[in-house]
């Protein structure tokens, strides 16, 4: 389940969801799809940029590495494997 809700304290961090609260099912496997997606994009805008070895960049390739890992996949469960 996914819920999110509006920031109360502006300060919290540097980004603030200003939405409505909303709550919602969703496969895991969608979940991991949507966020893979997601950081991929970021970071071919930061590559077009010329903006590399970030931190996303390192950490993104750490989670790379650890879904193709067969062993990581086994304790992460069948929707971690790619």
């Amino acid at each position: 389940m996914i819920s999110s809700s509006r920031t109360i304290d502006p300060a919290a961090g540097l980004y603030r969801y200003v939405g409505a609260p909303v709550f919602k099912v969703v496969a895991a496997s969608a979940l991991d799809d949507a966020i893979h997606s997601f950081a991929k994009a970021i970071l071919d805008l930061l590559n077009r940029s010329h903006v590399i070895d970030t931190n996303l960049h390192r950490l993104w390739h750490d989670v790379e590495r650890e879904r193709n890992d067969p062993d990581a996949a086994i304790r992460q469960g069948p929707h971690r494997c790619r």
